[in-house]
């Protein structure tokens, strides 16, 4: 179960999600090493419309993977300038941001909650 609490902002609000995930979902994923050291940086972590993400260099691929591991959106970006990321027409719910090099290897993956 994740909550997110809004504090200090009246009204004060509570949203709840149950997510099962079951043990055929879980894939083991090799990082490549020499990718593990940069930093990528992906804020907020919480949204309703857009994030952003930092600290990329060259041609990547953005992939946003939903709770039941559907792609719902790829794009190639230059990693070289920050990059921003709409997500305003995806449901609520919590998401895998998968970001890799071109040749397909795996530099980071971060999860993000839209609202």
């Amino acid at each position: 179960e994740i909550c997110v609490v809004n504090e200090g902002c009246p009204p004060e609000t509570t949203f709840c999600e149950t997510f099962v995930i079951t043990e055929d979902c879980f894939e083991t994923v090799n990082v490549d090493e020499t990718l593990q050291d940069q930093e990528i940086i992906i804020r907020p972590s919480i949204t309703n419309s857009d994030f952003h993400i930092d600290g990329l260099s060259g041609n990547c691929i953005i992939e946003i993977i939903d709770q039941n591991g559907k792609l719902v959106f790829q794009t190639i970006v230059n990693g070289d300038i920050g990059t921003n990321c709409d997500i305003s027409n995806l449901l609520p719910g919590l998401y895998y941001i998968s970001i890799l090099n071109t040749e397909n290897k795996l530099k980071k993956i971060k999860r993000i909650l839209k609202m």
